[in-house]
């Protein structure tokens, strides 16, 4: 069903005149497109270009001009519904005063009850209505500058918005700023509770309203509706796995970090550091393996060790996130430190169990779990942004970084001992990271400033007083709207919500695929291109710079492109790439492998964007916080598809180093083709607004 209609068909009647004429707003475009195509016959060929930059400018600023009057129209309305409905809320909540005044010990009547219970009821219908007002048309909103910057090559969704909501004053707050609408509903439930509350004192009054009281749940899933599809989520949060709501309240954007932007530059760098680590073993693992007399696709085991570590550690550090994040990149350091000297001493003494034991202590001091929650719980909404981007490109250059540094250390002096220790082309990598691991917790130990927990608020913020007057309410309090839902455990959430796992499932695929690639890259290039290690680690570096562009990319085909169209193009490219990278011919090229793997390096890279963008609208509210939440699920899952990935390298290997590619992406081809095909079946499910 195309939105249009299915605006019509969900609007309410009696203010239908009150929504974004939608229709009135295409009609406009309809019109422009027909001057534009005029253009074409009716103007000299020297002339055209001049006049159809004429016609575009005017058709933008007739569009604009209708498009404000609407939001003005469609802001008023909402103000003047909201004012009728917090009246009649004060009015209930002073009666309920009243009575609890007059009765022995507080506790009203049963008829007094009654009473108050109906008036509630009669007024949570109309402020679901005003909820569900929002929703659509701030989704009317969101499209019809999508379908104008589809048909006229402008970034409207970006710069209308933008330029609008910068001012002091204007009526877009009202869909960008849900805190009077939280702050309305968030009072409407306490005083709910309140009156069952003073006709039966009770500690479960919560949970009897959420029981008996269907208007409160409804209310509860219209707000989380408006909430999680009605924000103009930046699409660097989503790709750095940042799924905490992107607040547009007035009060959060305006306060100030209460972190140093040296602990936010020091929590980047452990994410850098962290990728370099990670893949500067890559390019001469399967060496170091047959030193230490075993085969060299064991390079995927000795890869595949830090993702697995990292499953583990994970859940350890998304507990203690809650408590403190120093500590835990502190300790993250430790363990890298002694990873790192145990992967390089594991030459000394010739064994391979030191270098999974060194690999195993390096994933397990992965801090990414930490870093994405330090970023969401401590960065002021204006700098969400900024720090995300930070994030995103400190991961990209690691994970660049870490084979060219690789490739970097083999122009200094090849082999020298110092005691028991060896520095040799094996060895260097290791002792690199060592030294860079002691200096980088040297900085955190004494520059890194815990955040300071938040305080009671300064005396003029909003909070609720005794009389439950509706102008007193704490934003802190909005936040917590409607806390007596019930809310399922992380299992639960996932096995219910089967486009959420459909997501998991294919960001899981998609990391198995880049894994993969990556860690037979170095074998697969030594047996057909005789290259060397240092060729493969710049190779690998040149695919991760790829990912800086890569994200500009993504924002600006965000504006032309929906999820659906930019995610099912991406995965057939990656499917097509994993097919071509399979040598079925005679001769089997550097060339061919090399386009290859940049499609499949790149379109796995612009899935996962695409993935964390409706992983953001798909996530529950209440995995935003706690140990259990909604970073922890997609850094699991991204782990085990990563250790799932290095493995299948190793497994592939075990029929010959003739049939690694085959047995390794063979398998992945068709599995994409059904992804692709289940993909179009759940697709409803994931793009809850769809056309």
């Amino acid at each position: 069903m195309k939105f249009g209609e299915k605006l019509h068909d969900t609007l309410e009647t009696e203010w239908r005149a009150a929504y974004i004429d939608y229709d009135l707003l295409k009609v406009i475009i309809n019109e422009a497109l027909i001057e534009l195509a005029d253009c074409e016959g009716s103007v000299a060929l020297e002339d055209r270009a001049s006049r159809r930059k004429a016609v575009k400018a005017q058709a933008v600023s007739r569009f604009e001009a209708q498009l404000d009057a609407e939001i003005e129209k469609t802001a008023l309305f909402f103000l003047e519904e909201q004012g009728i409905l917090a009246r009649k809320l004060a009015h209930a909540a002073s009666i309920l005063k009243e009575k609890k005044e007059e009765a022995k010990g507080g506790q009203i009547s049963a008829e007094t009850f009654g009473s108050l219970r109906g008036e509630l009821r009669t007024i949570g219908a109309p402020l679901v209505s005003l909820v569900d007002f929002i929703y659509l048309n701030s989704n009317a909103l969101r499209k019809i500058l999508k379908k104008h910057d589809k048909n006229f090559g402008t970034r409207l969704s970006v710069t209308f918005v933008a330029a609008r909501a910068s001012k002091e004053y204007n009526y877009i707050g009202i869909f960008m700023i849900q805190s009077g609408l939280s702050v309305l509903a968030k009072s409407y439930t306490d005083t709910f509770v309140d009156v069952y509350n003073a006709f039966k004192p009770s500690s479960d009054a919560s949970e009897e309203v959420a029981e008996h009281e269907p208007i409160v749940n409804d209310l509860f899933k219209s707000m989380n509706r408006v909430k999680t599809t009605n924000t103009f989520y930046n699409r660097l949060n989503k790709h750095a796995g940042i799924f905490e709501e992107v607040s547009f309240d007035v009060l959060e954007n305006r306060k100030r970090e209460r972190t140093s932007n040296v602990s936010f530059t020091l929590n980047a760098a452990s994410a850098f550091l962290y990728m370099s680590s990670y893949y500067i073993v890559a390019p001469t693992a399967g060496l170091y393996a047959e030193h230490l007399g075993a085969t060299p696709a064991l390079s995927g085991i000795i890869i595949a060790g830090a993702p697995i570590a990292g499953i583990a550690s994970a859940l350890l550090y998304s507990w203690w996130s809650n408590k403190s994040f120093k500590s835990p990149l502190v300790f993250c350091s430790v363990c890298c430190i002694i990873g790192s000297a145990l992967y390089s001493l594991a030459y000394t003494f010739d064994s391979f169990v030191l270098v999974m034991v060194g690999r195993l202590l390096t994933g397990f001091g992965g801090a990414r779990a930490v870093n994405r929650r330090f970023i969401a719980d401590h960065c002021s909404a204006e700098n969400r942004m900024k720090r995300s981007a930070e994030f995103v490109a400190a991961s990209a250059l690691g994970m660049a970084g870490g084979p060219a540094l690789s490739s970097l250390i083999a122009f200094l002096p090849s082999h020298f001992t110092f005691g028991p220790l060896q520095w040799n082309p094996l060895t260097s990598c290791g002792w690199v990271m060592t030294v860079i691991w002691l200096v980088y917790l040297i900085f955190v130990i004494r520059l890194f400033e815990e955040p300071k927990k938040n305080g009671p608020e300064p005396n003029g913020m909003l909070r609720r007083d005794d009389s439950n007057s509706l102008s007193r309410i704490s934003v802190t309090e909005s936040r917590s709207l409607l806390n007596m839902a019930p809310k399922p455990n992380i299992l639960e959430t996932v096995r219910s919500n089967k486009p959420l796992a459909f997501c998991l499932c294919v960001y899981f695929y998609i990391k198995f695929i880049g894994d993969l690639f990556i860690s037979s890259l170095p074998i697969v290039c030594s047996y057909y291109f005789g290259w060397s290690t240092e060729l493969s680690g710049w190779f690998i570096a040149c695919l991760g710079l790829c990912m800086l562009p890569l994200d500009n990319i993504i924002s600006v085909a965000g504006s032309y492109l929906s999820d659906r169209e930019i995610m099912k193009a991406s995965l057939t490219a990656l499917t097509v790439g994993c097919l071509v990278i399979v040598p079925n011919f005679a001769t089997y090229t550097a060339l061919q492998y090399g386009l290859a793997g940049l499609t499949i390096f790149s379109m796995s890279n612009l899935s996962e964007a695409v993935l964390m963008s409706i992983l953001a609208r798909l996530m529950p509210k209440h995995l935003a916080k706690g140990t259990f939440n909604s970073g922890l699920l997609s850094t699991e899952c991204g782990m085990s598809g990563r250790a799932a990935g290095s493995i299948g390298v190793t497994l592939s290997s075990l029929a010959g180093m003739d049939n690694l590619l085959r047995l390794a992406f063979i398998p992945v081809t068709l599995v994409g083709g059904l992804v692709l095909v289940a993909l179009d079946g759940v697709y409803g499910g994931l793009e809850k607004d769809a056309e």
